[in-house]
């Protein structure tokens, strides 16, 4: 989506599931013919608990390991299977004791190492993950698995390099094993070699015709770069493949809702874009909300609240459905909103017949939680949704996306007027807000972001006057623009463009164009009905397979064919912005 952020996913091209952990495997056929009674009950405890594990029932799982932890808490077998059923529970505190406890009881066995680096991979601390796989290759140096699963996180680390070429060597060792050329081709696609990551893939796809995680691969690197309707085909394959609702299972599917938006298939995919609630989806959130969830009964004459879902452009992006939300819910009912609250004043001037409360969002045992902060206050509504929830009702086919050409978010009118003053102060010329990067820049956004050294045929176009919108730090980047382009954006004073969102709106309302990629300032200009003319991939799926911005009214898009080779994109909207500079 828009603002991603690093929260709890299935590691892409991890080997090894810790539910298909040899550690379970031999609970489940313990011998209980033990000569000692406590040693029997023991092992009963572990059997029947890796047992649970296999059919799902983690919390029961925990409760008989930890009665087998009861009689012996220094026992490796049953340390790691419930560390097993915590690291399912998400309980990672506790899963990480108990895996160091099975670790210290059986120093020498690579799978608790292994399994505690794809813990903490999933959680997103990558230096943990290395760590651990480094640990588990010292002690298992002729195995494959501790090589792929490093390369992998050293690619999510950004160290695409150093990422190859273990890889690489591993493959020359290992030139039989689908799991390392699949690997090789997830590190491509972030080095943008389209064409090559497929061939990786493809070879592993011929290797092993059932290898789940290979046909994902393939699919997601069509999703990123390529087709997303032959991403579709091979989404459908590893789903054929994958155990139901697993990490790999469940991003598979988020990943096919993503393609089928991308094409068009709007039905569809909304349906399965509720996907991105289940507790195994990349970017999981958890709502602590006091009321029944809104699925699909009537609702109206109901009060219902929406609560703000992913990031900050998402919330500006889906809030277009609120105005039709009034009308599905009816004068006898009551719509309530919560959103990041720099949003807040923004929301209330814009929607005065809804309440606007803010929501508080954080971290605990690994998941992230959110909840609204006015708990109490809300606490008289009937049904609550996320508030993407409304797209699969009132947005099945293109022709639902309607929205006035002056936008749906109501800027502060007084900042607008004070904008345009100190516009009419710059240059003579086109005022025209530019930026060119997420806050967030890693290997797997950075590839969606032209460098900025590519934008200089649109900064160098005469009779357009810039102005800085970019948030974070854009001081080396105006610098070079200066120096090497000879060109000045400007930078207005009074404005945080991080912070003050309802001043960023009404700047953006009092610009002629803004010009960017897709991040929540642009979210905003485009929702005021600035035109906004968007550098984006062609693939991301809020284009619903148009080729276009639908949310938006007066939006242009640029997309290149390869996201390698962004000079074409670039020179298109060049050429437009010269036609409107001189029209």
């Amino acid at each position: 989506m828009n603002e991603i952020a690093q929260n709890i996913t299935a590691p892409e091209g991890s080997v090894g599931d810790t539910m298909s952990s040899k550690a379970i495997s031999d609970a489940t056929n313990l011998s209980i013919n033990a000569a000692s009674p406590k040693i029997k009950k023991l092992r009963k405890h572990c059997r029947k608990s890796a047992q649970l594990l296999e059919q799902e029932q983690y919390a029961e799982a925990a409760k008989e390991a930890l009665a087998a932890l009861d009689i012996n808490e220094k026992d490796s077998l049953a340390n790691h299977v419930a560390a097993i059923a915590m690291d399912r529970l998400d309980r990672f505190d506790v899963a990480l004791q108990l895996y160091n406890r099975a670790i210290q009881a059986e120093p020498q066995n690579a799978e608790i190492y292994r399994n505690v680096g794809l813990m903490a991979w999933r959680m997103g601390k990558l230096d943990v993950a290395e760590q651990f796989f480094r640990l588990e290759g010292q002690i298992a140096p002729d195995s494959w698995q501790p090589k792929n699963n490093l390369g992998n996180v050293l690619r999510d680390k950004s160290q695409l390099d150093d990422s190859i070429e273990l890889l690489r060597a591993a493959l020359y060792q290992h030139p039989e094993v689908p799991e390392l050329w699949t690997a090789i081709g997830s590190t491509a696609i972030y080095q943008l070699q389209t064409d090559e990551a497929i061939q990786f893939h493809s070879e592993a796809v011929r290797l092993d015709p059932n290898n789940a995680k290979a046909h994902h691969n393939l699919g997601f690197t069509h999703l990123t770069d390529k087709d997303p309707a032959q991403a579709i085909i091979h989404f459908e394959d590893a789903l054929k493949l994958h155990k139901p609702n697993t990490f790999d299972a469940v991003a598979s599917l988020n990943a096919r809702s993503n393609a089928l938006l991308s094409v068009g298939r709007l039905e569809e995919g909304w349906k399965e874009y509720e996907i991105r609630h289940n507790h195994f989806a990349p970017d999981f959130t958890q709502f602590l909300m006091p009321m029944p969830l809104w699925e699909s009964q009537d609702i109206k004459g109901k009060k219902l609240i929406l609560v703000g879902e992913q990031g900050l452009g998402d919330e500006v992006l889906f809030s277009s459905v609120l105005n039709d939300m009034l009308k599905m819910i009816g004068p006898e009912g009551q719509l309530g909103v919560a959103v990041e609250r720099r949003l807040v004043p923004l929301f209330k001037r814009s929607f005065p017949q809804i309440e606007v409360f803010s929501h508080r969002t954080g971290k605990s045992d690994g998941i992230q939680r959110r909840v609204v902060v006015e708990n109490e206050e809300i606490k008289k509504y009937d049904l609550w949704a996320p508030l993407g929830a409304p797209l699969k009702h009132l947005r099945n086919d293109i022709s639902d996306f309607k929205q006035p050409n002056d936008g749906f978010l109501v800027p502060d009118p007084d900042r607008v007027a004070h904008w345009k003053g100190e516009l009419e102060k710059l240059p003579a010329g086109r005022k025209s807000g530019i930026l060119w990067k997420s806050g967030v820049m890693d290997v797997k956004r950075g590839r969606s972001f032209a460098a900025f050294e590519a934008w200089k045929p649109i900064l160098t176009t005469p009779d357009i006057t810039w102005i800085n919108l970019q948030y974070g730090d854009a001081d080396a980047d105006i610098k070079l623009a200066k120096d090497k382009f000879r060109i000045d954006i400007h930078t207005l004073s009074g404005i945080d463009l991080k912070q003050d969102l309802d001043d960023i709106t009404a700047l953006s309302k009092a610009l002629d164009l803004v010009v960017g990629p897709m991040n929540a300032t642009t979210n905003l200009a485009g929702a005021v009905g600035t035109p906004f003319w968007l550098l984006w991939p062609k693939t991301v799926w809020t284009q619903l397979g148009t080729g276009q911005m639908p949310w938006y009214p007066n939006t242009r898009t640029y997309s290149p064919d390869q996201l390698k080779n962004w000079a074409p994109a670039i020179a298109r909207l060049a050429s437009d912005l010269a036609q409107e500079a001189n029209s």
